[in-house]
């Protein structure tokens, strides 16, 4: 597990900035990645090279530009629950990106996402808490098992 902070600067600029159990940080900006890693080698690639990161970039862009179309574009977009409390789930349209990433999913309730997750082709699962819940400490101990709970209890208030 990792913590740090996940900040979208821009619709073509997202900065994440790991800082336990090490640290790093890995800028997309434009059609470039860069992973700054503490006494690590500079690594820099094109974004076409990681289409996980680039459905992320084009998930958070479309959503939180208010551009809908542009999602809809890259992802089969699927909703559920009410505006109280609610779930979107994000597929990608493109061959190419769907044998790096299954699904980008989002939990949240009224306005407020709380729970991003990002499931890649093999089964690897990331979960970023977002919001009042990216304030909640964390032990070492959690699972994402008790994350999913935490998700779930979080989006059910």
């Amino acid at each position: 597990m990792v913590s740090g902070e996940l900040k979208y600067v821009a619709a073509d600029h997202l900065e994440r900035l790991v800082t336990k159990p090490y640290l790093e940080r890995t800028i997309i900006r434009g059609e470039s990645v860069r992973v700054e890693r503490h006494r690590e080698k500079l690594r820099t690639f094109a974004l076409n090279r990681a289409p996980e990161l680039k459905g992320m970039l084009t998930a958070f862009s479309g959503l939180l530009g208010g551009e809908p179309d542009v999602v809809q574009r890259h992802f089969e977009v699927s909703t559920d629950g009410t505006n109280e409390s609610w779930s979107m789930r994000l597929a990608p349209l493109d061959a190419r990106a769907r044998e790096q990433l299954e699904e980008l999913r989002m939990t949240g309730h009224d306005d407020e996402p709380s729970c991003f997750f990002m499931t890649s082709a093999s089964g690897t699962r990331s979960i970023m808490l977002l919001g009042t819940l990216a304030e909640h400490a964390i032990d070492s101990s959690v699972t994402a098992e008790s994350l999913d709970a935490l998700c779930a209890s979080e989006s059910a208030r």
